[in-house]
């Protein structure tokens, strides 16, 4: 593998290219294996999102062009909330609040569910892929179920208009049988109506048949698959595991021994610090040049501009006695 694959793994892996090119030949290896399982979960996404709208437009042109769009919509928020899961590179505050110890959680908890929550959206079409020769058994007996359904309803429709139409026919027989005067023509009609409708109740059986016979019932197949097939919601597991892999593999690679955090930390605080000293600067001088006053910015805790814990100060508090007698006596 050449330097610029190994530049292109790094890059889907959310590292430092540039720190990353500094680091020993293992973390770099490491950091490879990262970004080869995320380029595996974008033709992943690919893969499911293709089967996905090939299934619901039954169209292999229509699936590729919209999966190609979802995929990378599914990859880019994949990618946002695994780059943005990592260790702390700079100074954090020693003794954090409560509150702020569990935003932290909440946050860090809200962005691994919206993962694992895109892992089982990946994973179920291609899972259904997967199984759809046994899926197919049970679709067609669905189907089935559905024409029957829609059949007994087209004839419960028309049930009164028929029974209607084949008592006046009968009616009407009736009276061509006992009376000679009796015109046929009548008789002629009703059953010319009775053909169409039939005609017309067959027809609407037909289309319904073809357009459910044609339909893929993608959503159904999925729920079939989540209901019926329980025992695959392992490989659904296997599917969230590969996801959250590169996020662990990065907490791995960039513990605060490794060469890559320790690197990582430097170059960070470098440049945030360079930036507050030239806020510094300018904060002093449009004081001078404004008000010319000799102004300097009040850092009121350790290790600025992160913070760290504030400062003591350096008042010295007396007792009230003191006062009293500064007061009285003139300190005396």
């Amino acid at each position: 593998m050449n330097l610029f694959e190994r530049e292109f793994f790094w890059l889907l892996s959310g590292g430092d290219g540039v720190i990353i090119r500094k680091c020993d030949q293992n973390t770099q290896n490491q950091y490879t294996l990262t970004g080869v399982s995320v380029s595996v979960i974008l033709v992943l996404c690919f893969i499911s999102s293709w089967f996905a709208f090939k299934s619901l437009f039954n169209s292999h042109v229509v699936g590729i062009s919209i999966a190609l769009f979802f995929a990378a919509v599914i990859f880019n928020l994949y990618l946002l909330m695994q780059t943005t899961i990592s260790r702390d590179f700079l100074p954090v505050p020693h003794n954090r609040d409560n509150a702020s110890k569990f935003s932290k959680g909440l946050s860090l908890f809200i962005r691994l569910g919206f993962i694992v929550f895109l892992s089982i959206i990946v994973a179920k079409p291609i899972e259904e892929m997967i199984l759809s020769s046994q899926i197919d058994k049970e679709i067609m007996s669905y189907k089935q179920n559905k024409i029957d359904y829609y059949v007994s309803r087209v004839e419960l429709l028309h049930r009164q208009e028929l029974v209607a139409l084949k008592e006046k026919i009968k009616w009407q027989e009736y009276l061509i049988l006992n009376s000679n005067n009796v015109d046929s023509k009548l008789l002629l009609e009703l059953r010319q109506e009775l053909m169409d409708l039939n005609n017309e109740m067959e027809s609407e059986i037909h289309r319904t048949k073809l357009m459910i016979n044609q339909s893929e019932y993608f959503i159904q197949r999925i729920k079939i698959l989540s209901t019926n097939y329980r025992g695959y919601w392992l490989l659904t597991a296997c599917f969230t595991a590969f996801f959250l892999l590169p996020i662990v593999l990065k907490f791995l690679i960039s513990n605060k021994e490794s060469q890559y955090y320790r690197q990582k930390s430097v170059l960070d605080e470098g440049i945030i610090i360079n930036h507050y000293d030239e806020f510094k600067k300018k904060y002093t001088s449009t004081f001078k040049r404004l008000i010319d006053l000799d102004v300097s910015f009040e850092e009121k805790f350790e290790k600025p501009p992160f913070n760290v814990s504030p400062r003591k100060s350096q008042v010295e508090y007396k007792k009230q006695s003191d006062l009293l007698d500064l007061v009285y006596n003139d300190g005396v």
